[in-house]
This record gives C-alpha cells, structure tokens and sequence, in this order.
C-alpha cells in the first residue's frame, strides 16, 4: 500500500505543536513528577535521544512492515504464472469391436504480452521506493520533534533555575524589609510588598516546574519511556546555526523535502499505471502441447490460444488511472504551495527569533546579573531606597523571562522550519552548528 497525498501532508504536517497535545495528556502526571522523587540517571545527548525515539517507535516498524509488503508484491510482480496441467481420461466406445482407453494430456502456460511485466514490475518497484522514502521523511520528522522537545525542556530547567533565584532573592528580600520594620527605619508596607513578591516569585517558580515536567514527560514519551522517570541532558539547546538567503533555503527544501519527493514519485506510478492499463489492452497468449492417446494413434498438438479484443478495450480503466495521474501532479503542485507558504513563515519567524536574541547579549546579561546583586547589598544596608530596588529587581527578571522567551521562540522557529522543509537544517546549511 502506498500513502495517499492526504497521508503525506498529515506525515509533512507534523509539527513540534504536538507538544500542547502533549501537555494535555501528560499534565495531571506532571504535576505529580515534580514531587516525584528523582533517580540517578546518565545523562542524555541529543543525539542519543534520537536514536532512543527511532528505536521506539511503533509508527517506524509500521513503516518498515509497509516497506517489507511492498517488496513482496514486487517479487510477485515479476513472477510468472504456475503452468496448468491437464489431465482427461477416458474411454472409447466402439460399436461393433468393444470399448478402448482413450486419453488426453494437455500442458498450458500464460505468455503475458512482452513488456505487461515489465511494467507492472516497475510500479511495484516504484512503491517501495516511495514506502522507503517516507519512511526516510517520518525519521526526519520524528528527530525534529525529539530535538525540539530535547531543547525545550533544557530552557525550562534553565527558566526553572531563574525562578528559583527569583524566589530565593525575594526572600532576602522579605526578610530585610522585616528587620527594618522591626528597627523602625521602616514602614509596614514594604514588609507586605516584599512578602507579596515572594508569593509571585513562588507562583511563577510552580508554574515553570510544570512546565518543565510536561516538557520531560512529552520527551520521555517518545523515548519510550515511563513519562515520569528523570531524565538528564548532557546538552544544551542549540541555538547556534546559519541561514541563507530564503531564495536559496527555498530551493533547496523544494529538492529535498521527502513529502515532495513522494508525491512526485506517486505521479510517476501513476504515469506507469497508465502505460500499464494501455498495455493491457493487448492480448496474452496461453501456449502448450497436448497428446491425444489410443491404442493404435496417439495425435501429437501444439496450441496457442489468445483473446480477442473485441469488445472490452479497457477505455475504462485507462480513464481512471489518467484521471489519477492527473490528481497526484495536482497533490504535488497543491503541496509544494503549502510546504513553500510554511517554509517561508518559518523562515522570517526564525529570521525575527534569531535577531531578537541577539540583542540580549552575554554581556548585557552579565552586567544586569552585576547590577541585581549590588542592588539586593544596597537595600539591605539602607543605600538604595524600596523604589529603586523594586524597579531594578523587575527591570532584571523582565530581561531574564525576554531571554528565556527569546531562546523559545527560536526552538520553536527553527523546528517549525524543518518541519516545513521535512531534513534537518544542517543538511540544506552545511555550515550549520548542530
């Protein structure tokens, strides 16, 4: 069975948005795996991770067993016919003189017109090709979203990390403003201020953990894993690549994009189908000998029998697969629109994602680091006033969360893109950092 253009562009659609689907299934367990107690485990590669979900996955030994079905029926394609043998005894009545034994043996075998097998083995032979190629795109599809759940869950450890800080700095933060409430250098409502911020900074600090154990449990899932088990990264998100100019990118995702290259291999099945329907218009030939055997004659035969075309011409059947040829050039055509019209989205968004972090610099992030501490020592010494230190606490976490956020985007932007373009970015940008 060879996948329709619909099954295609379902393969060809398949974005790293299932991550929400996810998230939905696995949420309630999240939850949960926060508490859950965590277990020594070594740590995992991105490419590890990979193999691990290609190992894994049902829907590849699906493809793989499509693959092997497809192979048999090209060795029966190209098979010949088992001969008939047959067999009719009998008897002669002889009047007057009695009866003798009378026999006829006859051998046939089908010639298919030269060239029907052929063609029907070219087809066949065409849709293994085009089983081992979506096999080929599906792993493409499958390490995009393995990468873009593997780096995913390394920003939300990082962002966990951040809130963490955050909590840790509100506390500090809390604690000063009760002893100078309590030294009467200062007013009650900055010890309710700062305990307010503790309970946001505890909020968002909740918030990213599940978000972190969503982000694990999708990731585990499709390792083939228990969604709850810990799970350590030995890399971190990649976010270092080249672009090239879109008019290059977009040629070359248009010759290596395997649901491209599937639609237009199944328009060339169907072109052979055509050819083979017209092919079948011409006759086969049922060839072999016969004995006829008496007592005293035995008559020695050479048949050859053929149908004639007279009243069936297969103007039925060659309709329909050039109606069928038609359809797949227009399923290429219509998903080459779609794949270029998602590429050249994903392309500005990754354009706009990458631009973005690049202005949030390390030395920016350095310096504001530099700055939040300084000014949590200034507070606590009475050399920076409640307003002051509240405007450069939000002025650090709104940077940091923008950071955070940025670093997202370009996950998703980049998986979006190799989604749309169906390989790794690496092999349509040679010069791309992995």
């Amino acid at each position: 069975m060879c996948p329709s253009g619909t099954t295609m562009r379902t393969l060809h659609a398949r974005r790293f948005s299932r991550l929400p689907l996810y998230a939905a299934v696995v949420a309630a367990a999240a939850l949960v795996a926060v508490a859950h107690s965590e277990t020594a485990t070594t740590p995992l590669s991105r490419a590890q991770a990979v193999d691990e979900a290609r190992t894994h996955s049902p829907e590849i030994r699906a493809l793989n067993a499509a693959i092997a079905s497809a192979r048999g029926d090209a060795v029966a394609a190209a098979k010949w016919n088992n001969p008939e043998l047959g067999l009719a005894p009998g008897m002669r009545v002889i009047n007057p003189g009695g009866n003798e034994f009378h026999g006829v043996v006859e051998l046939k075998q089908e010639i298919l017109f030269p060239g029907k097998r052929d063609l029907r083995r070219a087809v066949a032979d065409k849709n293994v090709a085009i089983q081992e190629l979506a096999l080929a795109g599906f792993q493409n599809q499958l390490a995009t979203e393995v990468r873009h759940l593997y780096d995913t869950f390394s920003i939300s450890t990082r962002a966990v990390k951040l809130y963490e800080r955050r909590v840790a700095v509100s506390r500090e933060f809390l604690e000063a403003a009760r002893k100078k409430v309590s030294a009467g250098v200062g007013s009650q409502i900055e010890a309710t201020r700062a305990e307010v911020d503790v309970v946001n900074a505890q909020k968002t600090l909740r918030d990213g953990q599940a978000q972190a154990a969503t982000a694990r449990a999708a990731l585990n899932t499709l390792l083939g894993r228990d969604p709850l088990a810990g799970l350590e990264l030995a890399d971190s998100a990649s976010v270092n690549f080249d672009l090239p100019p879109a008019d290059t990118l977009m040629a070359r995702i248009v010759a290596a994009n395997p649901a491209l290259r599937v639609q237009q291999m199944a328009a060339e099945r169907a072109g052979l189908a055509v050819e083979s329907e017209r092919k079948e218009r011409l006759p086969d030939f049922i060839i072999g000998p016969s004995i006829e055997y008496l007592k005293d004659e035995q008559t020695y035969d050479f048949s050859i029998a053929f149908p004639l075309p007279l009243w069936d011409h297969r103007s039925g059947e060659i309709a329909a697969a050039t109606a069928e040829k038609d359809r797949a050039l227009a399923e290429h055509d219509k998903l080459k629109q779609e794949i270029l019209r998602d590429a050249g989205a994903a392309y500005e968004s990754t354009a706009a994602a990458r631009e973005a972090l690049s202005l949030i610099t390390p030395d920016l992030r350095a310096r504001l680091v530099t700055a939040m501490d300084e000014s949590a020592r200034g507070y606590a010494e009475g050399r920076m006033t409640l307003l002051a230190y509240v405007e450069m606490q939000r002025t650090f976490y709104e940077m940091q969360t923008n950071y955070i956020e940025s670093l997202q985007n370009l996950i998703d932007a980049r998986a979006a893109l190799e989604t749309a373009a169906g390989v790794p970015l690496e092999t349509l940008v040679p010069e791309a950092t992995k």
